[in-house]
């Protein structure tokens, strides 16, 4: 309805229009730190358990979102200790 709207405003129905609208909710800092300690929680168990491998957790939790690391010289960093428990 309001893509048409403005369409027709602008008087050319040819012209192709995007609307995006602001969220209307946004986490608090507090909601923000409470989330990712409960995703650290549960990361702890999954490797305690075997599910995941530590770097399985890394490259999920670290390779976007506010929060980074370089996943990069982790991956080799893994990748080097792997080839050295083969030996």
């Amino acid at each position: 309805m309001i893509d048409r709207l403005v369409t027709i405003m602008k008087g050319d129905e040819d012209i192709e229009v995007t609307i995006e609208f602001p969220a209307l909710w946004q986490m608090t800092d507090r909601e923000k730190a409470e989330l990712r300690r409960m995703e650290a929680e549960t990361d702890r168990i999954y490797l305690q358990e075997g599910v995941l491998l530590p770097e399985e957790v890394a490259i999920k939790r670290f390779s976007d979102g506010d929060f980074t690391i370089d996943i990069s010289s982790r991956a080799e960093l893994a990748q080097i200790e792997r080839s050295n428990d083969v030996e």
